[in-house]
């Protein structure tokens, strides 16, 4: 049996854990601390967890203008589970996300491996100066550039596609909704890639 030992002033000890001692004990000596924990701790409860909890309450009732709210237990949730148009925000929701992870995360991974690959050092600082630099600008501006890129009339994309003689794909890229999700994962593509320290 190995038995670990600390140096003391009479030479080597037997080193003794503290977590012998019981919780209650523990919480009773570093009571400040948890004291000072408390603020935040309410906070996270107030805006964090109580109106998820609230939701989930809320969602076994009916409400109107003209009435309380009236339980029905599970029957919103049935409403749910048979309307069309929620499967198809679903199906949505999950493209969105395997784009997200694949830009969020694989993307990133093949960035860094092909950086760290090159054997001139000053073109990887130039390109991670150059991956790293947008992260100053705040997703504001990304959702004003893309508005410009494009807006039906007078956007850089359809202008340009109008220019090449390309007039006739041009279209309402954000209001068509054959295009619409398209246009909103691009929108996130680089603030999903350069969020994720690509």
């Amino acid at each position: 049996m190995i038995q670990v030992t600390g140096m003391g002033p009479g030479g080597p000890e037997p080193f003794r854990p503290t977590s012998g001692r019981s919780l209650p004990r523990r919480i009773a000596k570093a009571w400040p601390l948890y004291l000072a924990l408390l603020p935040t701790l309410g906070l996270i409860a107030a805006f964090a967890y109580w109106p998820t909890i609230n939701g989930i309450i809320q969602s076994f009732y009916n409400s109107s203008n003209t009435q309380d709210n009236v339980f029905v237990g599970w029957d919103n949730y049935s409403q749910l589970l048979n309307d069309s148009v929620y499967w198809s925000a679903f199906a949505n929701a999950i493209k969105y996300f395997v784009f997200g992870i694949t830009v969020g995360w694989v993307l990133p991974f093949i960035t860094a491996e092909l950086l760290i690959s090159l054997s001139n050092t000053r073109l990887q600082y130039i390109l991670r100066t150059a991956l790293i630099l947008p992260m100053a600008f705040p997703a504001t501006v990304f959702g004003f550039v893309w508005s410009f890129l494009y807006d039906a009339n007078q956007g850089v994309i359809n202008t340009f596609l109008r220019g090449i003689g390309l007039g006739g794909l041009a279209h309402n890229w954000i209001g068509d909704p054959t295009t619409a999700l398209g246009a909103l994962m691009v929108i996130g593509f680089p603030i999903m890639f350069i969020s994720s320290g690509g």
